[in-house]
C-alpha cells in the first residue's frame, strides 16, 4: 500500500514538473523562514540570563543631550508586577 502511495507520488512528480518545483520550491523558503524565525526569536530570548531572579527585574534607560553629546543612564530595579499596575509613579 506504501509502494504503491511513493509509485504514484514519484510519477505525479515527473509528470507536472512545473507544479512539483512551485509547491517544493514554496516548501522550502517557508521552511527556512520558519527558522530564521525561531533563531531570531531564541537569540533575542537569550539575554540577561546570567542575572539571578532576572524575569523580575527591569531596566531603565535614559539618555540627555548635553553640549553636542549624548549622557546615558540606567537603572535597575526589582518590580513585582503588583506594584507596577497599581503605583507606576514609584519610579
Amino acid at each position: 500500500m506504501i509502494q504503491k502511495s511513493i509509485k504514484i507520488a514519484i510519477r505525479r512528480l515527473i509528470t507536472l514538473k512545473a507544479f512539483s518545483l512551485i509547491n517544493i520550491g514554496g516548501m522550502s523558503i517557508a521552511i527556512s523562514v520558519v527558522l530564521a524565525i525561531l533563531l531570531y526569536t531564541s537569540y533575542h530570548f537569550s539575554f540577561d540570563k546570567y542575572i539571578p531572579n532576572g524575569e523580575n527585574k527591569i531596566k531603565v534607560n535614559d539618555a540627555i543631550f548635553v553640549n553636542n553629546s549624548f549622557l546615558n543612564f540606567f537603572a535597575v530595579k526589582m518590580v513585582r508586577g503588583v506594584s507596577v499596575q497599581t503605583n507606576s509613579d514609584t519610579f
